[in-house]
């Protein structure tokens, strides 16, 4: 089992080494989530435009023939 070195110091050192990564991952999720959040409005377009596509066919197939 290790120990801990309580010397001050070190300690201060870890915490602000452990802070700068934690700071670095919380970028790297921050980008992540803002990336899907754009696929998503993305797809949700694509969707529309799509939707829009099948009720317009259903439309002239349930209109009267001339």
């Amino acid at each position: 089992m290790q120990t801990m070195n309580l010397d001050p110091g070190i300690l201060i050192a870890h915490y602000e080494r452990t802070v700068a990564q934690l700071t670095t991952e919380n970028v790297k999720l921050s980008v992540g989530v803002e990336q899907l959040q754009h696929e998503v409005l993305f797809l949700q377009a694509e969707l529309r435009s799509a939707q829009i596509r099948v009720d317009g066919a259903a439309v002239r197939e349930s209109a009267p023939a001339e």
